[in-house]
């Protein structure tokens, strides 16, 4: 859950699928832009302000450790050489809580639960290196006198 700061808030987009969707219940337009800063992606959204919004969380629970690391042949890679693809990463539960607070009196609660599965480092390794054969005995014998 590292990767995800701060956990529970993520969006994910995960091809093939499509599943960031955002709904416009103000009075007026929402004005959507986006920033990019290194290999981060933020979108910043501008409108009415009609409400107060409160966050809580995130809580952790049901923390899972990593699965043990999997190697994978690869045999474009030399013999003998290891390479790292993608890291560990603990699993878990998480719960963040909005309230939200209208400018007409209502109130809304949400609940957001995300949950994080475990997964562990992944290895591309080249092909186990061909063995040697022993040296040849010295020509002649090379016994003893």
């Amino acid at each position: 859950m590292a990767y995800y700061r701060p956990p529970g808030l993520d969006a994910a987009v995960f091809q093939p699928y499509k599943d960031l969707k955002a709904l416009n219940d103000t009075p007026g337009y929402i004005l959507v832009q986006r920033s990019v800063v290194g290999t981060k992606l933020r979108f910043h959204l501008f409108g009415t302000k009609d409400r107060e919004v409160a966050w809580e969380g995130p809580f952790i629970r049901e923390r899972k450790p990593p699965l043990p690391p999997k190697e994978v042949l690869d045999p474009s890679l030399p013999p003998g050489a290891r390479r790292q693809v993608d890291f560990a990463a603990e699993g878990a539960r998480v719960e963040v809580r909005r309230k939200v607070r209208y400018a007409d009196g209502r109130v809304r609660e949400d609940r957001f639960v995300s949950v994080y599965r475990p997964w562990g480092a992944v290895y591309l390794v080249g092909p186990s290196p061909t063995p040697q054969a022993p040296p040849a005995p010295p020509a002649g014998g090379g016994g003893a006198p």
